[in-house]
């Protein structure tokens, strides 16, 4: 059933007797095999003589619409999809403490305990955002994992751009921004032994089709969407497909080459470089964001002159002026 899926993907209307001398099956089979399709959830329509077409305004999520058109090496390979979850990062350790694969991706239409950073909730409404994991089991030793965090911030902002043409920034060390406001937020999570990173859980939550009533009073004013910033719906299933592909181009290049793959293009397009900011946990300092070391670590250096190195997991980092 998946070829017509395949020769409905391209958009516009296909039909059945194209279908049935494609597919070398009888024009009664390919009806049975549109209205099996259809009791699966599948948004195919018809219309008279033209013939059958996905509907281009429906959002479905269901795997095989993610995979139409997916080719990657690894991430992906393996989808794991739930209408409904209580978190995409959960599952995910739960699908790697049991021998999940490396590249496995786990999303869900709606969460009802998603998290973010400092254990912030990450407010996941049905059918508006992209709520996904990507599980990873690279063979890194456990203080590289930090990178694999910058690795989806490159590649949510890649996808963003291709899918929408929006263009986003990033904000040290796990928001992408447009506007300078946040659309996503980046949590990873990790099991490891001293010298041996077991497995890495990416969640990656994107505000997709969410308006600005949507949002809570207290995050109107650092959250946005892509609807809002594009003035256009989305369909869920483009953004995570888009965001699997540069994933999984990333993530092949980091198992190369190292984070070299992508830290410059970090860099480039991180707006905390060169903002005034404010560091709070287990430090506290106001000052100048001036750089990224080797490691992926801020440097921030204070009113004072003296730079300070400030790792991800150890702080909070707000801009004085403004969220970003």
């Amino acid at each position: 059933m998946d070829r017509i899926l395949e020769l409905l993907q391209g958009g516009g209307f296909v039909s059945g007797e194209a279908i049935a001398r494609e597919m070398g099956i009888s024009r009664a089979a390919v009806w049975k095999r549109i209205d099996a399709l259809r009791a699966g959830g599948f948004p195919i329509i018809s219309s008279g003589k033209r013939g059958y077409s996905l509907d281009a305004d429906s959002d479905a999520l269901l795997p095989e619409l993610v995979r139409l058109g997916l080719e990657t090496s690894l991430i992906g390979k393996s989808l794991d999809y739930s209408p409904v979850i209580g978190s995409t990062n959960k599952r995910g350790k739960e699908k790697m403490m049991m021998g999940g694969t490396d590249g496995l991706v786990v999303y869900a239409g709606e969460q009802t305990s998603g998290r973010g950073r400092l254990q912030r909730e990450w407010i996941s409404p049905k059918d508006a955002g992209v709520y996904m994991t990507i599980c990873l089991r690279p063979f890194i030793p456990p203080e590289k994992a930090p990178f694999l965090t910058m690795l989806a911030a490159v590649a949510v902002s890649r996808a963003i751009k291709a899918q929408t043409g929006l263009s986003a920034s990033l904000k040290w060390p796990n928001d992408v921004i447009i506007s300078g406001k946040k659309v996503c937020g980046i949590l990873s999570e990790m099991a490891a032994e001293p010298d041996k990173l077991e497995y890495a859980v990416v969640g990656i939550g994107i505000n997709v089709n969410q308006l600005s009533e949507d949002f809570p009073q207290e995050l109107k004013a650092r959250a946005t969407s892509l609807r809002i910033e594009a003035d256009r719906k989305f369909r869920r299933a483009d953004i995570i497909r888009a965001v699997i592909s540069e994933a999984d181009e990333l993530y092949a290049a980091f198992l190369k080459s190292g984070e070299s793959a992508f830290i410059g293009s970090f860099r480039e397009n991180c707006v905390t470089i060169g903002s005034r900011v404010n560091v709070s946990g287990a430090v506290s300092i106001t000052g100048t964001a001036v750089d990224m070391d080797e490691t992926g670590a801020l440097i921030v250096k204070d009113d004072g002159g003296k730079a300070h190195r400030v790792m991800a997991g150890d702080v909070s980092v707000r801009g004085v002026m403004g969220y970003a």
